[in-house]
């Protein structure tokens, strides 16, 4: 166990710069969890170091398992940064649709002003209704 630890810090140390405090300071600040899922405690399979492949910079600990696509690091890889902020969106209080909806149920003259999601021009009722 001793010998798996040490080169489990090594590793770490070769690839993100990261000493075996860092990382123990890391997995203390996160609640000694996963930073995304808060479940898994790295007991059963040690945390990863998630980090950006651009900057090398180290960003969380995060549940891994390289043949495993449930796990929080796999999630992250499988959509960019902005997909993964727009679906945090839609979890948001009010949700995106709630302004939509709002305008389609709002008072108004029977063709009222739609606001975009996404950036684009507001548009009007009829103009979807062609």
């Amino acid at each position: 166990m001793a010998d798996s630890l040490s080169k489990f810090f090594a590793d770490i140390y070769d690839k993100y710069e990261i000493t075996p405090a860092e990382y123990r300071a890391l997995y203390r600040a996160q609640g000694g969890r996963c930073f995304v899922c808060r479940r898994a405690s790295g007991k059963a399979k040690r945390l990863g170091v998630d980090h950006n492949h651009l900057t090398s910079e180290v960003r969380a600990l995060l549940c891994t398992g390289s043949l495993n696509a449930n796990t929080c690091n796999r999630l992250i890889a499988l959509y960019s940064r902005e997909a993964l902020l727009r679906g945090a969106a839609v979890l948001s209080d009010p949700p995106p649709a709630r302004t939509v909806l709002a305008a389609m149920r709002g008072e108004h003259d029977g063709d009222p002003l739609i606001p975009s999601l996404v950036g684009n021009p507001s548009f009007h009722l009829h103009e979807v209704l062609r």
